[in-house]
């Protein structure tokens, strides 16, 4: 007996040197990508979805292929987001859909780009929506998911925040009026290869990444984005998005948008609107400057 416990001690201590032996940053991985939880594997079930979080990215799992795995967003204070998945292979297709229904019986817009693209679609709704992925022939597959609301942008103020390989797409909602002309500028850190795309949405309304009004994605690192001389019309004139999408690297970028041609562009712009800007424009600054990162301060609702 007591050879016994001491045999099973042994046992023990072995089984906890080679635990220790891992590197911690190798841990819960297979071939250096993290495993998700199993108790966050995704739903292959429509009628019971897998909870997406705002404002996080999660790591998942497809290990199955030639199959759907559903998603379900709670509802939001934001009227405008983006759904978006990046694999972390080149292969399988993996493919993204978006319904506004829970039976998920027509999606509202799809997303599609190719072996290992980031995949994403941005609407108009402040409603739960029900995303899908859906995984093609190749092999099991790890990617990651994330669910953004839009903050609200005002003219000329400028936001600095980032991407990266792990929170890979932003979103940014204002209003650009009919007759004018405007300038959108992504700046772009050294480091970095970022992506610019605009669209115009109505109320539930959805699009996926090709249909946009400009883009501009110049490929390689430190490129600043920019869409200039955009005027909207008058069916697409209000509500816009400007999506950032992560390509490569790393590094905070900064974001902003103004009417294109200086002050005397502005509607009913005067030497006392002029007086006012000076005042109010640097409050905005700093408001903006308070919540650059979307983990410190709570988003103000897109309305």
């Amino acid at each position: 007996m007591r050879l016994m416990r001491i045999c099973l001690l042994l046992g023990i201590g072995l089984l906890l040197g080679l635990l220790l032996a891992i590197p911690t940053s190798q841990r819960g991985t297979v071939g250096g990508v993290p495993c998700a939880p199993l108790s966050a594997e995704v739903s292959t079930d429509p009628g019971n979805p897998t909870l997406l979080f705002e404002d996080a990215t999660d790591s998942e799992y497809y290990p199955t292929q030639l199959t759907s795995y559903y998603y379900e967003t709670m509802a939001s204070i934001y009227n405008c987001h983006v759904v978006g998945v990046r694999p972390l292979q080149a292969t399988p297709n993996v493919s993204l859909h978006l319904f506004f229904d829970s039976g998920y019986s027509l999606p509202i817009r799809s997303s599609d780009r190719g072996m290992g693209a980031l995949e994403w679609v941005v609407y108009k709704r402040s409603g739960a929506v029900y995303p899908k992925v859906s995984v093609g022939f190749g092999s099991d597959a790890w990617a990651r998911v994330q669910w953004d609301g839009a903050f609200r942008l005002y003219e000329r103020e400028v936001v600095a925040n980032l991407v990266n390989e792990t929170d890979f797409i932003d979103a940014y909602a204002f209003s650009l009026f009919y007759t004018k002309t405007y300038a959108l500028t992504l700046t772009v850190p050294a480091t970095g290869d970022y992506d610019l795309y605009l669209y115009a949405l109505e109320p539930d309304e959805a699009a996926g990444p090709d249909d946009y009004e400009r883009k501009s994605a110049t490929n390689g690192s430190g490129l600043h984005e920019e869409i200039s001389d955009y005027s909207p019309t008058s069916i697409t004139g209000g509500d816009h998005v400007a999506v950032i999408t992560w390509v490569a690297g790393n590094g905070t970028y900064s974001f902003t948008f103004e009417q294109a041609g200086g002050d005397d562009q502005i509607p009913g712009f005067s030497w006392v609107g002029g007086a006012l800007s000076l005042l109010v424009i640097p409050l905005l600054r700093k408001v903006g400057a308070r919540r650059r990162h979307k983990s410190e301060t709570a988003r103000t609702p897109y309305v």
